[in-house]
């Protein structure tokens, strides 16, 4: 008895932890800083895809090396979350009224899917929801209301991802409005010799050519590039601040590096803490620029223009605090300021 209640209890936890990433992971979009989202772009490289929760839609960010440039694409092809099920849609009309009820419904269809383990195409019923928490990450979302489920457990941007076949790092470029990848020229003496090798077996010639195409890609351009990591002050030895979107202490310490050769920390000065010269001779590298502040708020300015300067940003767990922590920290400054003016 005891080991079924640990495995229980060990199955609860990686549930509760599931539910945790899931809403994490929509809940990340909602500090969004706007980028250009022009109609027509020249060849950029896609570097992520996401979701947005603020305006509901998956998210292309894109990198354009020749320009320097940071490009946004949002979905316009009506792609939505979703989830398989083996429940007819006759069955959840009428069996499970909930799912039909629940408020990030959008809409449900049978569809044929191919099982692989039985080698035959069956059908199934699709059920399209309004948001990705909808379908999965609360203890109300749809999966939860349906016994059986399939795709549920995806998150959202991977399953954008496969369905629209987006490979990211590779170039893609905007018409009209439109994500198109740019093609890729494969030469014709490789062609040939795939064409040659796979003649007698027409499945592995077609995943060939698929796959070939990737291995002719243009070389991956230098990316202007600046990882960063800050040091907040805590009152509690040993422990992270959180939720970041308090910052309610003191970023004392930034420390960046960026692929053009910077190398540099910002310091905040404090009273009850005083560094000497010989102590950074001690600390630091020699081609490690250190910069004093006497204010947390102008060593937030520095921060953000540097930061400007590059288009992308590399960290270390920085989604879940860094940048939210940066974003929200000097709004709290601004609110001090006019509380106590």
């Amino acid at each position: 008895m005891k080991s079924k209640e640990y495995r229980e209890e060990d199955e609860e936890e990686e549930l509760e932890e599931e539910e945790f990433e899931e809403r994490e992971e929509e809940e990340e979009e909602e500090i969004t800083i706007k980028a250009e989202t022009p109609q027509n772009t020249p060849p950029s490289i896609v570097l992520t895809v996401t979701y947005d929760g603020k305006v509901g839609k998956a998210l292309v960010k894109l990198y354009d090396p020749v320009n320097d440039r940071i490009y946004f694409w949002y979905d316009n092809t009506g792609h939505r979350p979703y989830l398989l099920t083996n429940v007819r849609p006759e069955e959840i009309i009428t069996k499970f009224t909930k799912v039909i009820l629940h408020p990030g419904f959008s809409h449900v269809e049978a569809i044929e899917k191919y099982d692989p383990l039985s080698d035959r195409k069956i059908i199934l019923t699709k059920i399209d929801a309004k948001d990705p928490l909808s379908i999965g990450g609360r203890s109300d979302s749809i999966r939860e209301l349906l016994p059986k489920t399939w795709e549920s457990r995806i998150r959202y941007h991977l399953c954008y991802i496969y369905d629209n076949e987006i490979i990211p790092g590779m170039f893609y470029r905007v018409e009209d409005g439109k994500l198109v990848q740019v093609p890729i020229e494969v030469p014709a003496e490789i062609e040939g010799f795939i064409n040659k090798l796979y003649a007698n077996d027409r499945e592995f010639l077609e995943e060939a050519r698929r796959w070939i195409p990737l291995f002719q890609a243009p070389p991956v351009p230098n990316l202007k590039r600046l990882s960063l990591d800050i040091e907040v002050f805590t009152p509690q030895e040993n422990r992270v601040p959180n939720p970041p979107r308090e910052a309610n202490y003191e970023i004392i310490a930034i420390g960046l590096a960026g692929s053009d050769g910077l190398r540099k920390v910002l310091v905040l000065r404090r009273p009850d803490m005083e560094l000497k010269p010989e102590d950074l001779e001690d600390l630091m590298y020699d081609d490690v620029e250190v910069e004093f502040f006497d204010s947390e708020y102008d060593m937030l300015k520095e921060l953000f223009s540097i930061i400007l300067q590059y288009p992308i940003l590399i960290t270390f767990n920085g989604d879940n605090f860094d940048l939210p922590y940066i974003y929200h920290r000097p709004l709290s400054l601004v609110s001090r300021r006019r509380r106590y003016r």
